[in-house]
């Protein structure tokens, strides 16, 4: 006569209660906060790079009566992140851009809508603009 083999005991481990995560904010001495009219940057040896700069007329071509106006370009700050994290700022920026032109508290032009490019692979892909204005 043949003994039976036990069954092997399965346990079920309890799932891990989610984390929860308390940020303490604080401001460094040197916080300051600076309004731009542009960014330019890309992608350099792996990391997004982002440069914020603010335009304006040089004040004595202002006061001349020409045709050229010399524009002055001041940059204010540089911003380096992973790709991960420039996804991440790109998706909350367009989220709450968004929510603005639904609820009338914003007004963007042009309109915000992601751009196609041929080289991007087929299938769903997350809106998110590609360039500064859409």
């Amino acid at each position: 006569m043949k003994k039976k083999k036990k069954a092997a005991k399965t346990r079920k481990t309890p799932a891990k209660k989610k984390e929860k995560v308390n940020f303490v904010e604080s401001r460094e001495g040197s916080f300051k906060e600076n309004y731009v009219t542009g960014a330019i940057g890309g992608i350099n040896f792996g990391t997004f790079v982002m440069n914020f700069y603010a335009d304006h007329p040089v004040p004595e071509d202002a006061m001349k009566k020409t045709k050229k106006v010399n524009i002055e370009r001041t940059f204010k700050t540089r911003l380096v992140m992973s790709p991960m994290t420039a996804k991440s700022v790109a998706d909350w920026i367009y989220k709450h851009l968004k929510a603005g032109e639904k609820d009338s508290t914003v007004e963007v032009t042009p309109s915000i809508s992601r751009k196609k490019d041929s080289s991007e692979p087929k299938g769903k892909q997350p809106d998110v603009p590609t360039g500064m204005y859409g």
